[in-house]
């Protein structure tokens, strides 16, 4: 009877620890914001574009914007942008 109480009290404790993490802890989640908080796709391409990236489309990612774009080298990149802060969290080259 106690293994299995230990059992539930740990799985308790790692399905709280996944929802009581930092918003940038994993590379997967970018914001725990709710979707009515995030800022539009055209903000976020603008916010990249003033960062030098040329983005060709963009799409949402788990909890991130993710922007096919090329850098300022003409380097093709993934950038992963937080939809409410506009905060690019990774860039992924994929030349």
């Amino acid at each position: 009877m106690s293994l299995i109480k230990s059992a539930t009290a740990a799985l308790t404790l790692v399905a709280l620890a996944g929802t009581t993490l930092p918003a940038n802890a994993s590379d997967d989640n970018c914001t725990s914001a709710p979707s009515a908080e995030w800022r539009t796709k055209d903000e976020a391409t603008a916010a990249a574009d003033a960062l030098g990236y040329k983005v060709s489309r963009m799409k949402v990612e788990d909890s991130c914007y993710e922007a096919y774009a090329h850098d300022k080298d003409g380097r093709r990149v993934e950038i992963y942008i937080d939809p409410v802060t506009l905060k690019v969290v990774r860039v992924k080259d994929k030349s």
